[in-house]
């Protein structure tokens, strides 16, 4: 679980910033030049989702015998709810500093942007949590959760916009 929390951002922010770092026309590579910012932006996005999906979407399945004890004894599951979210933010917190960091560090965004662009994947993050808290809370099995991955993010690539221009 920590390979996931730790490693795969880096790894995927630094595979991001490869992938978008273009030099137009041959020229020394500038960041203002580089025309695949948006592509760029939304492929963060995407994988933001994915990242906070991954961490979430078995969370409540793991621990169903938990809730069920806490709903025969009376006791409210809305703490556990909320624990697990809080808990997972900062995990998400974490994700969304290393991926960007390494990936604008490749693509050399300037650090004015750093903030907004953390604000806004981070915000992406914590909905990707809800809604794999959310799928977790129904689904009863590690594999149609994990299943349930491709299935929420297949629309977003394809309706997104990312890829193909929709006018």
């Amino acid at each position: 679980a920590l390979i996931i929390i730790f490693i795969v951002p880096i790894l995927l922010g630094f595979m991001s910033g490869l992938v978008f770092l273009t030099d137009d026309g041959g020229f020394e590579y500038a960041f203002w030049n580089n025309k695949q910012y948006s592509a760029f932006s939304f492929m963060l996005i995407i994988t933001s989702i994915f990242l906070s999906l991954l961490i979430s979407i078995v969370e409540i399945i793991k621990e169903r015998h938990i809730v069920e004890k806490e709903k025969l004894f009376g006791i409210s599951t809305l703490a556990y709810y909320f624990a697990k979210l809080s808990l997972l933010a900062i995990f998400s917190l974490i994700q969304t500093l290393f991926l960007y960091s390494f990936a604008s560090y490749i693509l050399e965004i300037p650090t004015n942007l750093f903030l907004n662009n953390v604000i806004i994947l981070y915000i992406v993050s914590i909905n990707g949590i809800t809604l794999g808290l959310f799928i977790s809370s129904f689904i009863k099995s590690f594999l149609v959760a994990y299943n349930m991955i491709s299935i929420l993010l297949l629309p977003q690539l394809l309706l997104g916009g990312g890829f193909i221009a929709y006018e």
